[in-house]
């Protein structure tokens, strides 16, 4: 109602089997777990194709993957078919196949996708958060998510309001939405995120200078 999202549109197409997977104490499912009874490269092949349908101006797409390995996986597949890609994970960048480390490379991958010189961005939860890569208009969900928090970061990034987005495509093959909720769901956003209207008013006046 304030202009903070833009809709999304779901797609539930192509999906993992995640019924044999349970969540830990944390909520999280096991990266193991997932790799053993759900990850299937198959489905990855199914989600690029329809990547491709669902997104004919390629516009900047983030993925989520169960593990860095899975990551890098996806990240070749995209860059394989002329697209340009980037995976980022907690200690190296890999930049349309080019390995490279440290804080650097790291903010000038995220740098560049600002810019929009990628197709895509893969990873592994360390992009959930703590990020703002505005132009994001597309999401491909490769990652179950065992904790609604980790959804709601995650589809956060994609739906986020920017001058020009209208909307948020999301490819989702592991089944979050059916398991979390639509992510145009009006949710008690002050439960999950506590913030005051002082602080947020305070980030806003620094955005616009």
């Amino acid at each position: 109602r304030i202009g903070a999202h833009v809709p999304a549109e779901t797609y539930c197409i192509h999906e993992m089997d995640c019924s044999k997977i349970k969540p830990v104490k944390t909520g999280e499912y096991r990266e193991g777990d997932i790799r053993r009874e759900c990850w299937s490269p198959a489905v990855v092949g199914h989600a690029l194709n329809d990547w491709e349908r669902l997104n004919p101006d390629r516009k900047l797409t983030l993925a989520s993957c169960p593990g860095v390995k899975e990551s890098v996986w996806v990240h070749n597949q995209w860059m394989e078919r002329g697209y340009r890609a980037c995976h980022v994970d907690a200690n190296e960048v890999l930049v349309n196949g080019e390995r490279q480390r440290g804080n650097d490379a790291r903010e000038q991958v995220l740098d560049d996708a600002r810019k929009g010189r990628f197709h895509l961005i893969t990873n592994c939860e360390v992009l959930l958060a703590g990020i703002d890569i505005k132009n994001i208009e597309h999401l491909v969900q490769l990652r179950p998510f065992g904790s609604l928090a980790n959804y709601v970061q995650f589809v956060g990034r994609g739906i986020r309001a920017s001058e020009g987005k209208e909307k948020c495509i999301i490819q989702d093959h592991v089944g979050n939405s059916l398991r979390w909720g639509s992510a145009n769901e009006d949710r008690p956003w002050e439960e999950y995120f506590p913030v005051s209207y002082t602080h947020l008013r305070a980030h806003e006046t620094r955005e616009d200078r």
